[in-house]
C-alpha cells in the first residue's frame, strides 16, 4: 500500500527545450507489503499517464487483497463458513478485474477476433510485471490455496450437481478464478513463471491441489508448457507416475490426461524425454494404459461397415486405404471394459459403444438425431431435476447424471487423441514405431471423414493421421510445413534387367510414381 510520505525529486533540472514537466512533480512512493529474499527498493518515475493509471488501478486492488488475506481470512479463526457474502462477492470482482488487467486489448474488432482465436496468446507484460512486482501474485496464490490451508473437502457429487462440501461450494468460484487470474499473470511472461517457480513451496502445493476440480492442474500444466527450463526441472518420472495414479484414483479427467500432452512439447519444439516417458507410464505398462486409455478397436462385422463418398475424378490406382475405400471402413468401436472406474457406466446397457455414440454429445443440436434416434429437444426435457414437494432441487435426474457423464468422457478421448499426436510430434520415432501398430491409418480416415462426428473430434483425428503416417520417415523432410508436397517413389516392385556391362541378371526395383501425401489427402477430401 501508499507509504503515504512524498519524494520531491530536486536533484534533477528541467532540460532547456523539454515540453514536459513531469520529471520535477512530487512522486508517492510505493512499498510491496511483502519484501522478497531480493527485494531492495527501486524508485520507478512514471512516464505516461497509462502507466500512472496501470499502477494506480493495481494498487487499489493490492489494498483489498492485502486486508482479504492478511485480515478478513485470519478474523475467521480458520472457519471458512465464517466469510461474508459481501466479501466473497467483492474478491470476485476484484479478481475478475485483475484477469482482465491482465489482457491486452487490442485495437479493431478484426484484431480482438484473432485474439480470441489464437487462445492464451495476448497478454499486457506491463501490467504482468507491476502483478509481480507489487506481489499481487503472492496474494492471489494465497486465496487459490484456501482448500489446502483450510483443509476443505473439493469433491463434486454429480448425483446432486453439488460439491460435497457446503462450506467449500460457498467459495468454488472464488478459487476457480483465482487460478485463472494466477495463470493471466503469469502466462507468457518468463520472469513471472520464474518467480511463480522459486517461490518456496508453491509448486508442491499446487501438485498437491492437482486431484482437485479448483483449476490447479490447468495452471501448472500452462505454467510448464511455455517454459523449457521449468519443463525439465519439474516434471520427473514421479511427477508423471503421480498424475497417472490420480487418474486411476479419480477418474478419466481431461484436465489430468491434458497434462501429458503439454509436456510433450514445449514452444513447438518436442521434448523427446517426456515423449518417451509418457509412452512408458501410460503405453506400454499394459496394466496402466487398460486404466488410463479408451481401447479403440475396429468392429470385424462387415454389414456395419459404411463407405465414403468418394469427390475426386479419376481415382488413383493405388493408394493408402484402397481396401477400405473399395469394401467400406469398419466400424470404429470404444472398449472401456477393463477401466474400473466405469464399472457401473454403460453405453445401451454395453461396455463398448461406437465412437459415435460416445462422442455425439460435443455436438448435441446436429448429431443427437442421427447418433440416438431421439430429438435433442426430447431429450433436454429429460434433464429436468428431481424437486421435493415444497419444489426444492432434491437431485439431478438419471438421465441429466448420465449425459453430463458422457460429456466427460467424451472430452477425454478427445484429449487422448490429442494426447497421441502430442506424443508423435516432432517425428519422436519411438511413439511412432508403437502407435502404429494399435492404430490404424483407416480408422483415422475414417474418423476424420465421419459427418456423424464433432468436428473437435475429427480435428483431433486428423492431427494423429498427420503425425502418425505422414510427417514422418521416409517422407519429404517439409511435410507439415508451408511447401507443396513432394512426390514419393514406391520401390515394392522388383524385376529383373540384363546389365550391358557383363551381361548378368540382377533385380531390381520398379520405381512406380505415386504421391503419398495425395493419397492420404485424397482419402481425407472425401
Amino acid at each position: 500500500m501508499s507509504s503515504g510520505q512524498i519524494l520531491h525529486v530536486t536533484s534533477i533540472t528541467k532540460p532547456k527545450y523539454a515540453s514536459s514537466t513531469w520529471f520535477v512533480k512530487s512522486l508517492d512512493m510505493q512499498f510491496s507489503p511483502i519484501k522478497g529474499d531480493n527485494d531492495a527498493f527501486l524508485l520507478m518515475p512514471f512516464q505516461t499517464d497509462h502507466m500512472i493509471n496501470k499502477m494506480s488501478n493495481l494498487m487499489s486492488i493490492k489494498r483489498f487483497l492485502s486486508w482479504f488475506t492478511d485480515t478478513r481470512l485470519k478474523q475467521i479463526g480458520g472457519d471458512i463458513a465464517g466469510l461474508r457474502p459481501s466479501d466473497i462477492s467483492r474478491c470476485t470482482q476484484v479478481l475478475k478485474q485483475i484477469t482482465a488487467m491482465m489482457k491486452l486489448h487490442l485495437a479493431s474488432k478484426e484484431e480482438e477476433g484473432n485474439k480470441e482465436s489464437s487462445g492464451d496468446s495476448h497478454f499486457d507484460v506491463v501490467s504482468q510485471n507491476y502483478a509481480r512486482e507489487l506481489k499481487l501474485m503472492d496474494l492471489v496464490f494465497t486465496i487459490a490455496t484456501i482448500p489446502s490451508s483450510f483443509k476443505l473437502d473439493t469433491t463434486y457429487d454429480s448425483k446432486f450437481s453439488a460439491f460435497t462440501d457446503k462450506r467449500y461450494a460457498k467459495v468454488a468460484d472464488l478459487i476457480s478464478l483465482s487460478w485463472r487470474a494466477m495463470e493471466t499473470m503469469f502466462l507468457n511472461n518468463t520472469r513471472n513463471e520464474d518467480y511463480f517457480a522459486r517461490k518456496d513451496g508453491w509448486i508442491t502445493t499446487t501438485i498437491s491441489l492437482v486431484s482437485d476440480p479448483i483449476g490447479a492442474a490447468v495452471a501448472f500444466g500452462k505454467l510448464i508448457d511455455n517454459n523449457a527450463d521449468l519443463l525439465k526441472r519439474y516434471v520427473t518420472r514421479p511427477i508423471i507416475r503421480e498424475f497417472k495414479s490420480l487418474i486411476k484414483a479419480k477418474g478419466l479427467q481431461s484436465r489430468l490426461l491434458s497434462f501429458f500432452a503439454a509436456i510433450c512439447t514445449c514452444k513447438d519444439k518436442a521434448i523427446v524425454s517426456n515423449q518417451e516417458a509418457v509412452l512408458c507410464e501410460l503405453w506400454l505398462d499394459e496394466a496402466s494404459r487398460d486404466q488410463v486409455l479408451f481401447k479403440v478397436t475396429e468392429n470385424n462385422d462387415l454389414s456395419k461397415a459404411a463407405k465414403l463418398e468418394i469427390k475426386i475424378s479419376p481415382v488413383p490406382d493405388e493408394f493408402l486405404g484402397k481396401e477400405s475405400v473399395m469394401n467400406g471402413f469398419k466400424e470404429i468401436l470404444i472398449d472401456f471394459s477393463k477401466i474400473d472406474r466405469l464399472s457401473d457406466f454403460t453405453v445401451e446397457g454395453k461396455k463398448t459403444c461406437s465412437v459415435e455414440q460416445l462422442c455425439w454429445v460435443l455436438e448435441p443440436e446436429d448429431l443427437c438425431k442421427v447418433c440416438t434416434g431421439k430429438e435433442w429437444m426430447d431429450v433436454q426435457t429429460s434433464f429436468s431435476p428431481i424437486l421435493d414437494s415444497q419444489g426444492n432441487v432434491l437431485r439431478m435426474s438419471d438421465s441429466n447424471i448420465a449425459y453430463n457423464q458422457l460429456w466427460d468422457l467424451a472430452k477425454y478421448f478427445k484429449i487422448q487423441l490429442e494426447l497421441f499426436a502430442a506424443m508423435c510430434y516432432g517425428r519422436s520415432y519411438a511413439s511412432i514405431a508403437t502407435l502404429s501398430k494399435a492404430i490404424p491409418y483407416d480408422m483415422l480416415v475414417k474418423m476424420a471423414a465421419s459427418k456423424n462426428l464433432p468436428k473437435v473430434v475429427r480435428e483431433s483425428s486428423v492431427k494423429v493421421l498427420h503425425r502418425l503416417y505422414l510427417d514422418r520417415y521416409p517422407h519429404s523432410p517439409h511435410c507439415g510445413r508451408p511447401s507443396l508436397p513432394d512426390l514419393v517413389w514406391k520401390t515394392s516392385e522388383l524385376r529383373r534387367i540384363e546389365l550391358a556391362t557383363t551381361g548378368e541378371k540382377t533385380l531390381i526395383c520398379d520405381p512406380t510414381l505415386s504421391s503419398l501425401i495425395n493419397n492420404a489427402l485424397f482419402c481425407l477430401r472425401s
